[in-house]
């Protein structure tokens, strides 16, 4: 079983970055993100088999 623990410092950022490819690329079974902080209105992201983030 594989548990990732991110600090994104941003989620808008870290997507602007290349977070999603390297999100599928760890394959992990539990993926916890600490400091997402996104503005009011904007959409989490939606990764297949992870449900939205």
């Amino acid at each position: 079983m594989k548990f990732i623990s991110w600090s994104v410092n941003g989620l808008k950022s870290a997507i602007n970055h290349g977070f999603v490819e390297d999100f599928k690329r760890q394959d992990a079974d539990f993926f916890c993100l600490q400091c997402t902080r996104l503005d009011k209105g904007e959409e989490p992201i939606q990764i297949p088999d992870y449900g939205g983030l």
